[in-house]
């Protein structure tokens, strides 16, 4: 899979981490969008901008990013969540399934995750009430 060409999201509010993850998919040839740091600028990006893909840390400042991952999923968008915390079981059902790329991670690791994204089509999924 190449992931050239894509556009993706990076969502991360620890100015290193968004650079290593900005650095590691500018050489895979991606369009990196962002990062962005806050989740003001996180869902406008979301809600605005032609995306393929979004690598979303959990916690932008204090700020939980579901609101952006119920945007991107509503759109079909293929996103993963990064974390320090592992899985979470709070979250709403159709997005237990979102990718969990465990911080720290290595640059491998996160190409094979973005990857993986596109290995099986998105639906887009109506949000629930």
């Amino acid at each position: 899979m190449t992931l050239s060409g894509k556009r993706v999201l990076v969502a991360e509010d620890e100015m290193l981490v968004a650079l290593i993850l900005e650095d590691a998919l500018l050489r895979q040839n991606c369009t990196v969008i962002g990062p962005t740091g806050t989740l003001a600028e996180t869902l406008a990006a979301a809600r605005t901008l032609p995306l393929d893909a979004a690598i979303l840390d959990r916690n932008l400042h204090g700020e939980d990013v579901l609101p952006v991952a119920e945007i991107l999923t509503r759109r079909g968008i293929p996103l993963l969540f990064c974390s320090g915390y592992g899985q979470d079981s709070t979250l709403p059902a159709h997005l237990r399934t979102v990718p969990v790329l465990l911080k720290p991670y290595l640059e491998a690791s996160v190409i094979a995750a973005i990857c993986g994204l596109f290995s099986a089509p998105v639906q887009p999924v109506a949000p629930t009430t």
